[in-house]
């Protein structure tokens, strides 16, 4: 904390005391600080932190866990992952734009909130034949070939 004030306040003077007077009284200031004297500082409250709200996609049928890699952390509180509000649904049933609202509070009443778009989609059709020869498939890749559906079991 920086009090203005100045003992010259009145007076006509070329120089600008109130200046050194500015300087002087921060000095002071710390000194009572550093000797318990006073000078206490309120500690600062900061707002929660909300991770892993990322807009996604997702295809019709699958499964999805709004919460997933979601975490909430507090500099104060600490972990607040489980003070999470999630307001909006997602119908994994039905293509579409879901909205979904993340909400945070911490014990002092600050609050975060984040919006994430989750995005249904139509799983497309696999009957075009993708394999490449030259390419290199890594465990779980999977290709098309002559209409038969391949998985990599290790790298080929």
């Amino acid at each position: 904390m920086t009090s203005f004030w100045s003992m010259n306040r009145d007076a006509m003077l070329e120089t600008n005391a109130g200046v050194s007077s500015q300087y002087e009284f921060t000095e002071v200031f710390k000194k009572f600080e550093e000797d318990g004297d006073g000078g206490i500082t309120p500690p600062i409250n900061t707002a929660p932190i909300l991770k892993g709200i990322e807009n996604k996609k997702v295809f019709i049928g699958e499964t999805f866990d709004a919460m997933e890699g979601v975490t909430a952390i507090d500099k104060e509180d600490g972990n607040l992952t489980d003070k999470i509000i999630v307001t909006g649904n997602v119908d994994t049933n039905i293509a579409g734009a879901y909205t979904l609202i993340y909400t945070v509070e911490d014990s002092e009443g600050l609050i975060t909130t984040k919006e994430r778009i989750i995005t249904v989609k139509e799983k497309p059709d696999i009957t075009d034949d993708n394999f490449d020869p030259n390419k290199i498939y890594l465990e779980g890749d999977t290709v098309i070939y002559k209409g038969e559906k391949y998985t990599a079991k290790w790298w080929t």
